[in-house]
């Protein structure tokens, strides 16, 4: 089975390079596109503990899932990039089942605390919201400073984040704002970066970003945007 390459894990950890990954109990949920190889894409189950992979769904719905994040106990929500669509997976027995569809590329994706998916769609610059039973969508926010929507978390404070790796940068979405598709109701945290896309919020408020094109993890202070080398290639990446 291919080696996969993990970029972030959601449930508190953050890696790098390019892959999409969520902790799920005492195992780790990635996709993986194949987009190389034609091939249909998947969804590896792995051991934490001994690094063992194992298929635990292929094909079917699944084309090129990217985005995965857990909903609950009992299932995971995907970002397929090119079946343009949201796609459920049962942790149970891996069944398949379409949440929403008819985005323009949908990538990344997290559930917000009232359980509704934040969806980034590289392909609207726009970060969407999903009504997770009836798959109704609504725009949170588009256009504006978006460009490359690479990474997205929602804060403390129920604001959003999203990574930008086009323009560089981090940007923070206020939802209580209408958005108006001029990108209203954005604000740059900072756009001292090389190639952002993984983050993730500590429980101290405290912004964790991966950087590839700077081979970094930063921290980002998220009242003033300054950010912190944590650590870097040559210091523990590789």
């Amino acid at each position: 089975m291919k080696q996969l390459l993990v970029c972030s894990v959601l449930a508190a950890q953050l890696l790098t390079s390019t892959g999409h990954a969520a902790g799920v109990s005492s195992y780790i949920l990635a996709t993986d596109d194949r987009d190389q190889d034609g091939a249909p894409g998947r969804i590896i189950k792995i051991d934490p503990t001994s690094g063992e992979q194992s298929l635990f769904a292929e094909g079917g719905l699944l084309r090129d899932p990217y985005g995965i994040a857990v909903e609950n106990a009992s299932s995971v929500v995907v970002a397929d990039y090119t079946a343009q669509a949201i796609i459920r997976l049962n942790l149970n027995n891996a069944a398949q089942t379409t949440v929403s569809s008819g985005f323009a590329n949908p990538l990344v994706i997290t559930v917000a605390p009232n359980g509704s998916l934040l969806v980034g769609d590289f392909g609207a610059r726009a970060v969407i919201r999903v009504d997770p039973v009836t798959g109704a969508q609504s725009t949170v926010s588009s256009g504006g400073h978006i460009g490359g929507l690479r990474g997205i978390v929602v804060e403390l404070a129920g604001t959003i984040l999203v990574t930008d790796d086009q323009n560089h940068q981090v940007i923070r979405i206020d939802p209580t704002i209408a958005n108006d598709g001029t990108g209203n109701n954005q604000t740059v945290l900072s756009s001292d970066f090389v190639a952002p896309k993984g983050l993730s919020v500590g429980s101290d408020a405290i912004i964790y970003v991966a950087d590839p094109g700077d081979f970094a993890i930063d921290r980002l202070d998220p009242s003033t945007g300054v950010k912190q080398l944590l650590t870097q290639s040559g210091n523990g990446l590789g």
